[in-house]
């Protein structure tokens, strides 16, 4: 079966996991996330210090979004080969405003869940690969879903296209999303198939217990929508939206030449 890059979609997978260790109590949702973490990334980045795992969960957090700074955009373009570290990625988060003081509103930042990832590898002491391995892939028999930190770009990934000049010379870009390869905020590899299997799962409290779920499914609207994107709320790693077939809960992802959403109809 043919795997494709799924992108954000393991932000899912992250939360998921978080949720596991609270339910080991081997941390609680309301801990800041400095009471585990420490180091440059810490002080560097606002409200790094202050942030509970929660707000990153929730995307209340405040953190400056690294994505979305040019000049990451800029180097990120200019070698497309390249494979980031999470200390290199976080660097485009440092010293910069926070959209507001956390829990005051929502705004999705990528930065959140790198830090989340940073801490799923201390807590869980091996890398992130492992952990998703260990913890969802594994235990619900995801035979084409893999992290991208495992093996980047494994047999059986379908080509990425994309016309990355706007001049409709289309090139191949699957070796293009090393950004995302081995932090908790992209890379993953997965089919509709797999997707379906594991977002069924977690709806179905078959990976973590019911009061988890519901916490899960906690929604938090932005103060000012964005106005170029449909009306979203924000739950704890999930996303609910409403569409002319009811209530669904989703998630979506993207990589250079690649894009995936899921969706899940409570109803």
């Amino acid at each position: 079966c043919n795997m494709t890059r799924v992108g954000s979609t393991v932000k899912m997978f992250t939360a998921t996991v978080i949720f596991k260790l609270q339910e080991e109590g081997k941390l609680d949702l309301d801990d800041r996330i400095a009471d585990y973490l420490d180091g440059d990334y810490m002080s560097r980045i606002e409200n790094a210090d202050k942030a509970t795992i929660r707000q990153l969960l929730q995307h209340t957090s405040g953190i400056y979004n690294y994505i979305q700074n040019l000049q990451f955009q800029t180097a990120s373009l200019n070698d497309l080969l390249k494979e980031w570290s999470a200390g290199e990625l976080l660097k485009y988060a440092y010293d910069k405003k926070p959209y507001f003081s956390p829990g005051a509103d929502v705004r999705y930042s990528n930065t959140n869940y790198i830090l989340l990832g940073l801490l799923l590898e201390k807590l869980e002491g091996k890398p992130l690969y492992r952990i998703f391995d260990d913890r969802i892939i594994h235990p619900l028999g995801l035979t084409n879903t893999l992290f991208a930190g495992k093996n980047p770009v494994p047999d059986g990934i379908v080509r990425g296209y994309i016309d990355i000049y706007s001049n409709l010379q289309v090139l191949e870009s699957t070796y293009y999303s090393g950004w995302d390869y081995y932090t908790a905020d992209g890379g993953l590899i997965s089919n509709v198939y797999d997707m379906n299997v594991f977002f069924r799962a977690l709806m179905g409290g078959q990976i973590i217990n019911a009061s988890s779920l519901n916490e899960m499914l906690t929604w938090q609207t932005p103060a000012d929508p964005d106005p170029g994107f449909y009306p979203i709320d924000y739950g704890l790693g999930i996303f609910r939206v409403e569409t002319p077939y009811g209530i669904a809960y989703t998630h979506s992802g993207d990589a250079i030449g690649y894009y995936a959403g899921m969706y899940y109809f409570p109803d």
